[in-house]
C-alpha cells in the first residue's frame, strides 16, 4: 500500500500522502479510505492536504486516469497538493483537474499546501491555531 489517509485536524481537514511508487489501485484505495472518513466525521467543506513528496516513481499512465473515474466526495472542498517534483507536478495537474471539480492547487512543500488552504478558508484558522485564534491545548 503507497498511501495513507488520515485526519490533518478532525473533522474539516484531511491529510493524503502517497509514498513509493504509486499506482492505479492506491489511487482507488485512497479514494475509498477518504469516503469512509468523511462519511463517519466529516463536516462540510473538508479540505484536503495531499504530499506526494515521498513519491518515487509512477506505476500508471496518462492514459488510465481514464479508467480511474472516482467520483469526488460532496463534502470535500479545495484541494492542495504538495510535490517538489516537477514531473509530478504535472502529473498533479492533471489528476487535480479530474478529481476536485476545478478546486485544486500544486505547491512545492506541506507547508504551502497548508497555508495555502488557511488563506482559502479562513473558518480553519481557529480549528489548526493559525494566528490570532490560536487554539488552547
Amino acid at each position: 500500500m503507497g498511501f495513507s489517509v488520515e485526519w490533518m485536524y478532525k473533522p474539516r481537514l484531511i491529510l493524503v500522502q502517497y509514498y513509493g511508487k504509486v499506482v492505479a489501485d492506491d489511487i482507488r484505495g485512497q479514494a475509498d479510505a477518504l469516503h469512509v472518513l468523511l462519511d463517519a466525521d466529516g463536516e462540510r467543506p473538508v479540505h484536503m492536504v495531499i504530499d506526494l513528496s515521498r513519491v518515487e516513481g509512477i506505476g500508471f499512465g496518462l492514459g488510465d486516469l481514464k479508467n480511474l473515474a472516482i467520483d469526488t466526495h460532496p463534502l470535500v472542498g479545495w484541494m492542495a497538493l504538495a510535490t517538489p517534483n516537477a514531473m509530478f507536478r504535472f502529473l498533479a495537474s492533471v489528476v487535480g483537474v479530474q478529481f476536485s471539480r476545478g478546486k485544486h492547487r500544486i505547491l512545492a512543500t506541506r507547508e504551502e499546501a497548508l497555508k495555502f488552504l488557511l488563506e482559502k478558508d479562513v473558518t480553519l484558522h481557529q480549528l489548526v491555531g493559525y494566528g490570532d485564534n490560536k487554539k488552547e491545548e
